[in-house]
């Protein structure tokens, strides 16, 4: 299946993230704090030291290099691998809800703050 947005890295982001339910929200984020691999309209990749299952509902708070908060979303996580470098155990992916209005959806004016972060980043990769 092919990708339908485009990917790209933020170096230095990182996230912070805690597991969502229909009924609940599993308490505060994690402590830890996780690398961003990279990020579309569509999802994110990050670093973990522990694995997740696939199918986990997350809320996920995302910082810019500098540590400054740029966004949060919610997302679900679809594929976990083994990741061959020896700083993380794991690379975890997600995918982003739908945005718009409704209940679980990602506020639209995310959609619009991703879209700016992969104007100014994807210009600096270039």
């Amino acid at each position: 299946m092919k990708r339908q947005c485009s990917r790209f890295v933020i170096f230095g982001a990182t996230l912070s993230h805690k597991k969502e339910g229909i009924l609940f929200s599993a308490g505060e984020y994690s402590e830890d704090v996780h690398p961003v691999l990279d990020l579309s309209l569509g999802g994110l990749q990050f670093l973990s030291h522990q694995s997740m299952k696939t199918d986990t509902s997350l809320s996920l708070k995302i910082f810019g290099p500098d540590g400054g908060f740029l966004l949060t979303m919610k997302g679900v996580v679809v594929w976990v691998s083994l990741n061959p470098e020896k700083s993380y155990s794991y690379k975890i992916g997600v995918q982003f809800n739908p945005y718009g209005g409704k209940k679980g959806y990602n506020p639209p004016e995310c959609h619009d703050i991703i879209l700016g972060l992969e104007r100014q980043f994807s210009k600096e990769q270039a």
